[in-house]
Order: structure tokens, then sequence, then C-alpha cells
């Protein structure tokens, strides 16, 4: 009996041993393979963290491609350091590409057809008009023919130079011809030019911008052309301030000026976008030369460029040696609506009444004009004001023709007068006031077609003392 269980305790004990030889070779063989298994786990995360980069890489480079497409379809074609850039004009402007420096070619043709009422063959004051042989005639020409550049360099520095080919002489074709310089100050800008321009007297309105055809009857007798000089700006949304001194070409009459002295200032009591109340008043003072042919004399023609004859007119005032000018005005924007209204008063110091025992205001010859005039947008667009030049410049159509609209629509009316009679003084050059009534058609920003009828009213006084012509003018336009 203890035999067997001895031999069944050795039986045990040698198939325990038996057992553990047998299980330690395969516990071995699991702890290799699980060490195994976690080698390629981890190669199989690092090889999967390398296609991730590489996938974030990629993706990167295809926003940057597509960023690059997206630059390369918008951008102008470019010509060395210089791209061509739209801004909706026929022309593009050429722009640097650091945008510091630009220019643009510009231009503009103006074709008139008038028809008129002249006067006749049969003198009733001299050599000039008869009343009972007015003739009716048409005339087509060319008003305006103009080239030039205009751009600015550096950001600040600004210069234009503009050519009319319809210029009598090389030289007489010769409009703006300046550089200067301009900047903004806060909220102030600043403008300074050298060159042949404007004087700083009345309202500049650009031709291819103002409402009728021809300027007012007093703008033309009083407001002198374009003379070589200086001048400066300083203007803000709600006032503005303009000067110069000039050498005197061009004065307003036919005088030979050796010195223009000018100024303007001007208030805008309301400037919202569609709101506009604009207050200002401009002085001139005008030194004429002596020599062969001292002294001036002034003279308007009715509202139309090629009506052949100056119905009002002074003889020569050869004593007159210096002249002041000064002219209130007033402008008003209400949405498609606007009002302009300006009075001239001119006095002319007449040196051969020094020394008499005369009133200052006897030894003076003063001559007037004024304007009224209002226009109505029938399409809806409002008028842009200019806070530099405290006037307005050009309708832009809701709705060209370009994009299958109608264009824009404007009417207007005027009624205007220049007085050249001063009878006190000796001098009856004629009063001279016209109504007027305008269509002005806008297919487009840069074309334009007006038709104007201007009514003479009957002259009081000079050589077409009682001439009243009535007048009909169109012009077609195109600006670059």
């Amino acid at each position: 009996m203890s035999k067997n269980k001895s031999f069944s305790r050795v039986s045990l004990i040698a198939l325990a041993a038996v057992t553990m030889l047998t299980v330690r070779p395969s516990f071995a063989h699991a702890t290799a393979t699980t060490a195994q298994l976690q080698a390629e786990i981890n190669e199989l995360q690092a090889q999967i963290n390398a296609l991730s980069n590489q996938q974030s890489a990629v993706t990167a480079q295809v926003s940057d491609n597509a960023i690059a497409v997206k630059k390369l379809g918008s951008s102008k074609p470019k010509v060395g350091n210089w791209g061509a850039v739209s801004k909706g004009n026929v022309l593009p402007d050429f722009v640097s590409d650091d945008g510091k420096s630009s220019f643009k070619i510009i231009g503009r043709l103006q074709g008139d057809l008038t028809m008129r009422q002249v006067p006749g063959a049969s003198p009733k004051n001299g050599p000039a008009a008869s009343l009972n042989g007015k003739g009716t005639s048409l005339n087509e020409s060319f008003r305006r023919v103009r080239l030039g550049i205009e751009g600015q360099y550096d950001k600040y520095w600004i210069y234009k130079l503009q050519y009319d080919f319809l210029g009598t002489a090389p030289a007489d074709g010769i409009t703006d011809a300046y550089f200067g310089y301009h900047r903004k100050y806060g909220k102030v800008g600043n403008e300074f030019l050298v060159g042949n321009q404007f004087v700083a007297f009345g309202q500049h309105t650009p031709s291819n911008y103002s409402t009728f055809m021809e300027n007012s009857l007093d703008t033309s007798a009083f407001r002198p052309g374009r003379q070589l000089g200086v001048s400066g700006r300083e203007f803000s949304k709600y006032w503005n301030v303009w000067y110069s001194l000039t050498d005197g070409r061009n004065a307003a009459g036919s005088g030979s000026g050796t010195l223009a002295l000018s100024g303007q200032i001007g208030v805008n009591l309301i400037n919202t976008g569609n709101v506009v109340v604009h207050l200002g008043n401009s002085f001139l003072y005008n030194r004429f030369g002596g020599g062969a042919s001292p002294g001036t004399s002034f003279k308007t023609v009715p509202e139309a460029h090629f009506y052949g004859a100056d119905l009002i007119s002074t003889p020569p005032l050869s004593d007159v040696r210096s002249n002041f000018v000064y002219s209130p005005s007033l402008v008003v924007k209400y949405g498609p609506a606007s009002f302009r209204a300006n009075y001239y008063m001119e006095n002319s110091m007449d040196h051969s009444n020094t020394g008499m025992a005369l009133a200052v205001e006897q030894a003076q010859a003063k001559f007037s004009g004024w304007a009224v005039q209002g226009d109505y947008i029938l399409t809806g667009e409002t008028r842009p004001f200019s806070d530099k030049n405290g006037a307005f410049v050009g309708i832009k159509p809701l709705h060209p023709v370009t994009d299958g609209g109608w264009g824009a629509f404007q009417v207007a009316a005027r009624v205007d007068s220049a007085n050249l009679n001063d009878v006190h003084h000796g001098v009856r050059g004629g009063r001279e006031t016209n109504v007027t009534i305008a269509l002005n058609w806008f297919p487009t920003s840069y074309t334009r077609v007006d038709l104007d009828y201007i009514k003479v009213l009957k002259i009081v006084g000079g050589a077409y003392d009682g001439y009243d012509p009535s007048i009909v003018a169109a012009r077609m336009q195109f600006v670059f």
C-alpha cells in the first residue's frame, strides 16, 4: 500500500516535470511573437505618420497652387514693372508694381451741329445787324479734339500734358501742361501746381462734365482761360481754398495781361452722398500791359461756339490798366436734382480819370453778369460732387447701354445774362439775356449726346440792339 502511494507521488512529480518542460518553450515562443508584433505595429505607425505628413504637405502645396492660380487669373498682363489696370474707363491705367506710380492716356472728341439765325446783310447800327434780315445757317464742326497724358510719380508727384489739335497755332493747342505735388494730411487734401493751368477763379467744370454745351454769358465774358503760373489748393469734406498767381495771358476780354492774382473759397454747409449745399466766392485781379495795344475790352458770344458773332462787346478800353472781378456762387444738390447760381461784378480801373474830381465809382467802368440753372436726371442717378473743386463732375449711368440698359437722361434749363453797358462811363457794349433748354443722353460714362435750344432775348444797347435770334445746337462726345 505504501509502495503504491510512493509510486503515485513519483508519477505526479514526473508528470509535472514533463509538463513544465513542454509549456516553457511555448511560453517563450509566445513572448517572442508579441515583441515582434509590437515592433511591426510601431513600424506601421511610423509609416502612417510619414504618409500623414506627406498628405499634409501635398494639401498645403495644392492650396498654394490654387491661390497662385487665382492671382494669376485676376492679374493683368505686365510690361516690365508696370501693369495695365482697368478702372471702368475706355483705356486702362498703367500702374507700377508698388502702386506708387501710374499714368493714363486721356482724350476728348466733341463734334457739334449748329442751326442758327444770323444777322442779315442790311445794317441797322452801322455794319452790324438787320432785324428784318435774319437768315438761317447750318454749321457742323469739331469743338474739341484733345489728346494727352496724366499720372503720378512716387505717390505724391503729379503731372498732366494735353494738346488740342484745333489750336490755330502749335502753341495755342496746349491746354493743360503742369506738374505738381499733392498729399493728404489727416482729412485735409493739399495740391500745388506749376505750369499752364486754370486760374483760381469761378467754378471750373470741365467741358465734358458741363450741363450745357457752352458756358453761360457771364462766365465767358469775365472768367479768364488757362494761364502760366503757380496755384495751390487745400480742401476737405466741408471747405475748399484755391489760389493762384499767373502771367495774365488769356485774360477775359482781349487784354494782354501781365499779372493775375486770384483766389476762391467755398464752404459745404451740407455734404452727404445725396444732399449738398455749397457757398463760394472768388476774386480776380488783372494787371494789363501797355505797349501798342494797351487796355482791354469785353465781349461774349451766345451759348453756341460756332455762332460767328459777338452780340455784345465793348469798344477798346485803351485807358484801362487793371480790373477787379468777384463772383459769389451757390450750388445745391438733392438726389437727382441740382441747382446752381452765380454772379459776376467787374470793375475796370480807368487811369485816364486819375486826378479828376470824380468819385472812385465814377472812375471805374462796371460790368456784371449772372446765371441761374437747374437740372434733373430722369433715370435716378445723382451727380457726384467734387470736394476739391467745389463743383459737379460727370454722370455715370446706372444702366449703361453696354449692359443692356438705356443709359442716363438729364433735362436742364438756364437763364443767364451779361451787361456790358456802363452809360455813366460812356460804354455801350450791350446787355444780353438768354434762356436755354437742354436734353442730355449718357449712353455710357464715356459717351454723351447733347441737344440745346437757346433763345436770345432782345439785346439792349450795342451794335445788335433789339436783335433776338434762336439757336439749336447738338453735340456728340467721346472721352477716354
